[in-house]
């Protein structure tokens, strides 16, 4: 049996994706337990016809004399072997060097078809789009502003959970807690620009955040970010059955008539129900928050009140991080979601506007972008470059916009946050697929 015709019959008994090219389910979503870092990367193994070995497009390369040489460290090739790695190797190297030296490290070719619904056609949107901003980065130095305010963030951080904790007593108390966990939530949201970078000591930002880095790095990096709203994109099948954002039928009725009660309950423990993904893996870096609860008891709170202050921050700051990442960017009924028709054109970068909306009232200001996830477009398509350098590429963006004839339509935060509960409540998937739409949305963040 020929490797398309093996994929047909296998997709034929599961649920299928309306990408085309995704010809397997994958194997992450067929039982109902909690799928982790180390159960997706399993899955991808299973379906990638990597055959053990690293995988960009329709090669397989070994690159196990070059991991420790990796520029960006180890842990990304480490982590990716016996899996597919074009979209992360096309998105996370912009300039020609690259190809180059992979192909030193060649094998042979693959067996099976990728299971990816992408392409990267030299002529395509991506591509045409990352050539034109190489020389643009180039050009443009990083400023320096987001390490600085990610530390003082985290300084912020810490000094009110200490300044609540040498209170003590009171309402007071208690709401200079609640002001530590909205700088956690900030600072988790800004450590997020350096997760995605070569390996760096503020990546471990994100652990401090009660957040488990290795698990961040799979569950967005490998998965989120290269099939965003995809059955690919864990980020959405690790919130389900509570939250399911795919227009599936059958949704439960409370979806359609409090999705904000549950979408705010969940939010509130979903950090907690994160420590699943850590049972049968404890790292060194899982025991960071922990510097909040001894920073508590140092400035003179009992160990009980220390403790109940700790699990008050952690409750706080999973709360206003869920409504931050679930409501910015992605969750929209006019958003692109797996079930939705899809677009003829399957460029990976056009992909990547399809399943994002950029907020028009961000303007351009530093803290918002970066304790918002602002600038997401620009962000999706260039993830490791640091985000106060993404607003000169706007006038590329623009232009290749323009050349393919894109509409990208810019949004509001309110719009968006409202949006994520009326897709949350939604069942019926739009029957017609983006389209060659020009209009001026675009412009808006361009002035």
């Amino acid at each position: 049996m020929a490797p398309r015709e093996a994929h047909d019959d296998a997709a034929a008994s599961a649920p299928a994706s309306t990408l085309p090219g995704l010809w397997k389910y994958p194997s992450h979503r067929e039982d109902d337990s909690p799928v982790t870092g180390e159960s997706y990367m399993d899955s991808r193994r299973r379906d990638d016809g990597a055959e053990g070995l690293w995988r960009v497009h329709d090669k397989l390369y070994d690159l196990e004399d070059f991991v420790k040489r990796h520029p960006g460290g180890e842990h990304w090739l480490r982590s990716t072997k016996g899996t597919d790695i074009t979209e992360l190797f096309e998105s996370h190297h912009l300039t020609g060097r690259a190809p180059e030296l992979l192909a030193r490290f060649a094998v042979r070719d693959a067996t099976q078809p990728r299971n990816s619904p992408y392409t990267f056609h030299d002529d395509g949107f991506f591509r045409t789009l990352k050539r034109r901003a190489a020389p643009v980065l180039a050009a443009t130095p990083d400023p320096g502003f987001a390490p600085r305010f990610n530390d003082a963030l985290v300084a912020a951080s810490f000094a009110c959970a200490g300044l609540g904790a040498a209170v003590a007593e009171g309402a007071g108390a208690w709401l200079l807690v609640a002001l530590a966990a909205l700088f956690v939530s900030w600072s988790a949201v800004c450590a997020h620009n350096f997760t995605h970078r070569r390996d760096n000591w503020r990546m471990y930002y994100k652990s401090l955040c009660f957040m488990s880095l290795s698990e961040w790095r799979v569950s967005h990096i490998f998965s989120h970010h290269m099939y965003p709203n995809t059955l690919l994109d864990i980020e959405i099948s690790m919130h389900e059955p509570l939250l399911q954002f795919l227009p599936t039928a059958g949704k439960p009725l409370v979806f359609k008539v409090a999705s904000f009660g549950v979408f705010t309950m969940y939010a509130a423990s979903a950090l907690f129900l994160g420590l699943r993904h850590r049972v049968s893996r404890i790292r060194l870096e899982d025991f960071l928050p922990l510097l909040y609860l001894a920073v508590m008891v140092l400035c003179g709170a009992p160990f009980l009140t220390a403790l109940a202050m700790w699990l008050f921050l952690w409750v706080v700051h999973s709360l206003i991080f869920h409504f931050i990442g679930l409501t910015a960017a992605h969750h929209h009924p006019d958003i692109f979601h797996d079930g939705d028709a899809p677009r003829e054109d399957r460029d990976w970068g056009l992909g990547q506007l399809d399943a994002v909306r950029d907020r028009a009232d961000h303007g351009g200001s530093r803290f918002r972008v970066l304790t918002s996830y602002g600038d997401h477009a620009l962000h999706h398509l260039f993830p490791t470059v640091d985000h106060c350098r993404l607003p000169a590429l706007y006038p590329v963006f623009n232009q290749t916009l323009a050349d393919f004839g894109v509409e990208y339509r810019f949004s509001t935060t309110w719009e968006l946050f409202v949006g994520a509960f009326r897709q949350l409540a939604r069942t019926e998937p739009n029957t017609r697929p983006p389209a060659k739409l020009i209009a001026l949305g675009h412009a808006l963040r361009a002035e």
